[in-house]
């Protein structure tokens, strides 16, 4: 150890009765360059807890998103079949406008995490690049499933509240000519 070493060099200099400059010169070079390792260690050390800390942060909101997509994918895909009420239709409506609301407040979330990861790919070790990009590349594809699902239930309900109200007319029209 650098301490065994220092320990070893003092007790040569003062056991010695030759010059001993040249040890003394060669143990503050030791000093010194040991001083610069201690110091880049712990540089490393707290650039090291940093990227942990950005890696988890990433991780979080990666799985917080996918969660929230898988429910919406959930609740999009599994609708059943479309009242023939025109009230309960326009209510479904005005949930899904609400859907769509949220869903862009998402689409920051979504942006957030890929500049996230996009932060640590300018930084993160060559073997970890693959996977960084392979989350954004799910997220941004899951998103995109999601958007174009909460699209056809938008065109889906507006069509059937066209339907719906376009029957009414008909039968209003077939009322008054009877």
């Amino acid at each position: 150890s650098v301490q065994a070493l220092k320990r070893s060099a003092r007790e040569l200099i003062e056991g010695s009765r030759d010059d001993s400059s040249w040890v003394k010169v060669q143990m503050q070079e030791l000093g010194t360059r040991w001083e610069t390792v201690c110091t880049l260690s712990v540089s490393k050390q707290t650039r090291l807890e940093q990227a942990l800390h950005q890696a988890e942060e990433f991780h979080s909101v990666v799985h917080v998103l996918l969660e929230w997509l898988a429910e919406a994918e959930q609740t999009l895909r599994f609708h059943g079949i479309l009242p023939d009420d025109e009230e309960a239709l326009r209510m479904l409506i005005d949930q899904h406008r609400e859907f769509m609301k949220k869903l862009d407040e998402k689409k920051i979330e979504l942006s957030k995490a890929t500049d996230m990861g996009e932060a640590i790919l300018g930084i993160c070790h060559p073997d970890s690049i693959t996977t960084i990009k392979h989350w954004i590349t799910i997220i941004r594809a899951r998103f995109e499933e999601v958007v174009a699902w909460a699209k056809q239930h938008q065109q889906r309900l507006a069509g059937a509240l066209a339907a719906l109200i376009a029957n009414q007319e008909l039968l209003e029209a077939l009322l008054s000519w009877l």
